[in-house]
């Protein structure tokens, strides 16, 4: 019997985004001494034990981002990932450009993250791979959708959100879905009997050269000698009795016509579903630090500024240094979408890097569309988004009063005090609007709907035109919280919710025992007013999938000349001052407990 044994090291440039300076004494914790830290304590170690054993191959994952600090600061270790990756020891993994949640964003954020990570690749002659995993481990079946386009075909499967899925482990070694491979991240045997696959590692790159500790521990996150070399004793052990030690794509060439099922039903979900709510704990699920966490307004400034850069991108075509400055801003955008900002346990400087880059990305948009608003002679315009119109001095139609009228459903407030009020102005006949105002009080906003409790029904992440369903009996997990990037989600037959995501963009909770969906930011804080909106839309898939589109997804958007407003409805920096921000106060004991509130494969 064949054995192969994989590993995948997951490395995150991003592991404590904006540094954690004056944490710890005399140790320097601000964002680029971290980096420097996580580049040469824990990933130059790994390249240089590839180094020594040039029949052993692995995979690293890696950030867009991190080649480009690599080429900037260590360029020397640059040199020696070029050397293992052309000598094909290290197959290079990336999907992102930033370690996004991008599950909760629509796909034209992913789009460009794509793009602009192969560019960044390409630039510094690095084979980029064919595989995908990436922050979190993000699964969903818009990635295998769109995996092929750009030339991707093989993805990894935590192996503990199949769990979720299916009700156990896979067993399966290999399945296969349209042009994509997947291969669930655990020790299995193949389906003919003829291999077996082992994982060697596949966990935080930041931790298997380091005995385990993340950069979070400062002075403790060091290379540690003996750390590196009982790996290697252990995938020695391996190799000595028989086993290849190969790359993902090898193994996957090997064992591809010795049989695979096909994939059967998957929702958008992580690695560590049953630890975090699935997608809960990034969109509304407190952590270690939750005084100063705020998932909705990071996450919807984050919306709203990459609406106006999308918009902007649009209006300023054909301008070589209006574009320019639109590629600069959609590089903060796409930082600002980093997942660490809303979860695990966000320390707040995490916060703040998203919401300096969210507003750095308007800023630089602003720039840009200053330079065609100039040219136009115009005080506004208005983009379509989803047909590509641009309109100099135009308005949005906004459409007209509705009310609820017959509508029979009835919202639950479930948490902090707060008013609903139906009726505003909407586009689409049979959508109506819902307004939901919290005080500032005591307890976390928190809103559900009744649920029939039969389908999964939504646009899965990365996708805009297809509202797939999954029968939720099968898969009835307890509390399954999944992103809704477009907002939809189907109540009930001929009954739908739209989450406005530039108000609330939470996790959707699904409640099996008690038949409802609730939206609950426990991240929010009891001196702010909040504001909720979203739409109840009566009608068919077709009606949903347009009011999604329309709001969500590829939106209409209005932005003045220079645009002023959208800075001012962006969350203001500084809540660490506002909030009270951990110091180093908080001595070892809380630090300490991020050595176990990463994600933990056991796979």
């Amino acid at each position: 019997m064949d054995l192969f044994v994989v590993a995948l090291l997951h490395f995150n440039l991003q592991y404590v985004a904006g540094g954690m300076e004056g944490t710890f004494e005399d140790w320097p914790c601000d964002e680029r001494s971290v980096e420097d830290q996580i580049i040469v304590e824990s990933f130059e170690p790994i390249l240089d034990l590839m180094l020594e054993h040039s029949d052993w191959a692995i995979d690293l994952e890696l950030q867009g981002y991190m080649v480009e600090v690599m080429a900037d600061r260590h360029p020397d270790v640059l040199a020696k990932l070029h050397t293992l990756a052309h000598g094909g020891q290290v197959e290079l993994v990336s999907w992102h450009y930033s370690a996004q949640l991008w599950t909760a964003y629509p796909w034209q954020d992913q789009q460009r993250s794509i793009e602009l990570t192969q560019a960044v690749f390409a630039q510094h002659d690095l084979p980029l791979s064919g595989v995908v995993f990436s922050q979190e481990g993000q699964f969903s079946q818009g990635q295998l959708e769109r995996m092929p386009e750009y030339g991707y075909d093989i993805a990894c499967l935590p192996h503990n959100l199949g769990e979720l899925f299916w009700g156990a482990d896979p067993d399966e070694s290999l399945f296969d879905y349209q042009d994509v491979w997947v291969i669930p991240t655990r020790s299995v045997t193949g389906l003919d009997g003829s291999y077996q696959v082992r994982w060697s590692f596949f966990d935080d790159g930041e931790l298997l050269a380091t005995d385990d500790q993340n950069p979070y521990m400062g002075p403790y996150f060091v290379h540690d000698p003996e750390a590196v070399a009982a790996w290697e004793a252990e995938v020695q052990a391996l190799a000595d009795g028989g086993a290849q030690i190969v790359s993902i794509s090898a193994y996957v060439d090997a064992v591809k016509d010795r049989g695979s099922l096909p994939l059967p039903p998957v929702l958008d979900g992580t690695w560590q579903p049953a630890d975090t709510g699935n997608l809960e704990l990034w969109m509304g699920g407190p952590g270690l630090w939750s005084a100063t966490e705020d998932d909705n307004v990071v996450l919807t400034g984050n919306v709203r500024a990459r609406q106006a850069v999308a918009a902007t991108a649009l209006a300023v075509a054909g301008d070589a240094q209006a574009e320019a400055l639109v590629d600069q801003a959609w590089r903060h955008a796409l930082l600002g979408q980093v997942s660490d900002a809303t979860g695990w346990n966000p320390f707040h400087t995490e916060v703040e890097y998203a919401q300096e880059h969210a507003q750095a990305a308007v800023a630089k948009a602003e720039e840009a569309l200053a330079l065609a608003c100039d040219a136009e002679g115009a005080s506004g315009v208005v983009v379509n988004l989803e047909d590509e119109t641009v309109t100099w001095g135009g308005q949005i139609d906004r459409g007209q009063d509705t009310s609820a009228g017959s509508l029979e459903i009835i919202p639950e407030l479930c948490g902090r005090n707060g008013t609903a009020t139906w009726g505003s102005l909407v586009e689409v006949s049979g959508a109506h609007r819902l307004v939901i105002d919290f005080p500032a009080g005591d307890g976390a906003p928190c809103l559900a709907f009744p649920w029939d409790g039969l389908v999964y029904a939504t646009i899965p992440a990365l996708m805009d035109d297809v509202i797939v369903s999954v029968d939720a009996t099968l898969y009835g997990t307890e509390g399954m919280g999944l992103p809704l990037s477009s907002g939809l989600v189907r109540l009930e037959e001929g009954l739908w919710l739209v989450k406005d995501t530039r108000s609330m963009h939470l996790a959707a909770v699904f409640e099996h025992s008690a038949g409802r969906i609730v939206f609950e930011d426990r991240t929010a804080h009891d001196g702010d007013d909040v504001r909720w909106e979203l739409l109840v839309v009566e009608g068919d898939e077709a009606v949903a999938l347009d009011v999604a589109r329309r709001t969500n997804l590829l939106p209409t958007v209005q932005l003045s000349c220079p645009p002023a407003g959208l800075p001012e409805e962006l969350p203001s920096c500084g809540c660490a001052g506002r909030r009270g921000a951990p110091s180093a106060a908080l001595g070892l004991l809380a630090l300490l407990g991020l050595a176990a509130r990463r994600r933990r494969s056991e796979g």
